[in-house]
């Protein structure tokens, strides 16, 4: 198990390397100069060409690519052409708020998507499971924008609920206003998870222990949540954890609906101010948010599937 980890940790780290290096080459090449940003309309040639010295900006791209590695490392993700503030500083104020929008959008997903999902496969065929599946593909191809207009002007403006934009303060200020951003970010990964769940619930429906467990006279309750749903897991483990990554990475469109202050909105700013240390800062973070999930739904694959948890113990004795 051990090593297991440690190998994707490894390969957490080579796929860093060639994202981060990836869109270090992309916005190196955009059209625009970093050292007339930061000087100004004012800026001289001769100014231009001395920050240009000393910045290294004339330096090949992969030295300037591994010296701007080299400083990450170190917790040094530059300072932002656009605000002149230190992008570590802001990456850390504003990754809070996105995690906090991403978990309550899960809560939301796997609250109703799991539940819908499985009274789906339990009622196959039926007004409830053609309905809910309906809902469950608009939900899937509706885009957060149109949702989010939905939401705020019945929630917000017809019925006065919850806000509209930003964040509130105080515990409850924060909870109403984080209400209607997770359910408008949560609606498409729900929608996800309730079909997977279905889908998996149907494939263990009529197996062979579940006759056996009814045969037992266990109750329909009881062999729905510990035989069917137990066994019918992974999957559901396995697109909740995709769509959490999903989640951490693509709150932009959400964020900016609600002008959420997340780190998804700072990477789109930074990106149509061309400010490329906010941009390189937020992609790396991201990127190390969305390894991490994946590196901890592979782990806990170990502690639902018992198969899997045997070949690790078969592994570790040499069998």
């Amino acid at each position: 198990m051990h090593k297991y980890i440690l190998k994707r940790l490894a390969m957490m780290f080579v796929v860093l390397i060639g994202v981060t290096f990836v869109v270090y080459f992309i916005v190196d090449k955009t059209p625009g100069d970093p050292a007339a940003m930061i000087l100004g309309n004012a800026a001289t040639p001769e100014s231009i060409a001395l920050l240009h010295e000393e910045m290294g900006l004339d330096d090949p791209l992969i030295v300037r690519y591994f010296r701007y590695m080299a400083g990450v490392i170190q917790g040094d993700f530059g300072t932002s052409y656009k605000t002149k503030l230190e992008v570590g500083q802001q990456i850390a104020q504003k990754l809070p708020n996105t995690i906090l929008l991403s978990f309550g959008g899960m809560v939301f997903a796997v609250v109703i998507g799991i539940p819908v999902g499985i009274l789906c496969a339990k009622k196959q065929y039926s007004i409830f499971d053609n309905v809910a599946m309906f809902v469950t593909l608009l939900g899937t191809s509706a885009p957060a924008f149109w949702m989010g207009l939905v939401l705020i002007i019945v929630f917000s403006l017809i019925l006065g609920w919850f806000p509209s934009a930003s964040m509130g303060e105080g515990f409850w200020g924060v909870l109403r206003s984080l209400v209607l951003p997770a359910i408008t970010a949560g609606a498409s990964c729900g929608s996800v998870i309730a079909r997977m769940t279905r889908s998996s619930m149907l494939e263990v429906l009529n197996a062979d222990y579940i006759s056996t467990a009814r045969a037992k006279g266990v109750t329909e309750r009881l062999i729905t949540m510990r035989h069917m749903f137990r066994n019918a897991m992974i999957p559901v483990v396995t697109v909740a954890g995709l769509q959490f990554g999903m989640l951490l990475g693509g709150a932009v469109m959400t964020e900016t609906v609600f002008a959420w202050p997340g780190l998804g909105r700072y990477l789109l700013d930074a990106v149509k101010s061309k400010d490329s240390p906010a941009i390189l800062g937020s992609v790396i973070v991201i990127s190390v948010m969305l390894s991490i999930v994946n590196l901890l739904v592979d782990i806990l694959y170990a502690y639902i599937d018992p198969r899997i948890r045997s070949q690790y113990k078969s592994t570790r004795g040499g069998v």
